[in-house]
């Protein structure tokens, strides 16, 4: 029997799975992301709270050890898989950052929102590494196809862009 745990302390916006790590990242309305260990329901879950305003998108790095949160604040946050925070990533990045995940690599985070451009940013040096652009109008949803030569982003208005992840993108 499959047991359940109703989770009250973020309003779900947005939620991503890495099965390699069982975790599960929320994000909420109310400035908070939720991590929690899908598997052992002994590991308290691990809420996070230093955005002003929502939290609209989490990511979970490959390893499992790191996760990243972005938000209306315009802020792009990396989390150690403890909750504490290891970066806060502002350097260039304009608008309300609706959407974020990590290259296949884990080397960039790729970031967009509001501001209409997707930017991928060095994850350890938190320097933009490439801007592109050509969406007209808030990019919401991006994702990397199962290879990650490709990573695809949509807008409000229906238009999907797929990007060449190796050099418009870019690789370690």
């Amino acid at each position: 029997r499959r047991r359940h745990t109703r989770l009250r302390t973020v309003t779900g916006v947005q939620t991503c799975a890495l099965p390699i790590s069982l975790r599960l990242a929320s994000s909420g309305g109310d400035g908070r992301a939720i991590l929690v260990h899908v598997r052992d329901e002994a590991v308290a879950p691990i809420v996070v709270g230093e955005h002003q305003g929502a939290v609209n998108s989490v990511a979970i790095h490959a390893s499992g050890k790191q996760w990243a949160t972005a938000g209306d604040d315009g802020a792009v946050r990396l989390w150690d898989d403890a909750g504490k925070p290891v970066k806060k990533l502002t350097v260039g990045l304009t608008g309300r950052q609706l959407t974020l995940g990590y290259s296949p690599d884990g080397n960039y985070l790729v970031v967009a929102g509001s501001s209409k451009i997707v930017q991928a940013v060095n994850r350890d040096s938190a320097q933009i590494a490439r801007t592109l652009e050509g969406h007209n109008d808030s990019i919401y949803r991006l994702a990397y196809n199962s290879t990650g030569t490709r990573v695809a982003t949509l807008d409000y208005s229906g238009h999907l862009f797929v990007w060449d992840a190796g050099t418009e993108i870019g690789r370690a």
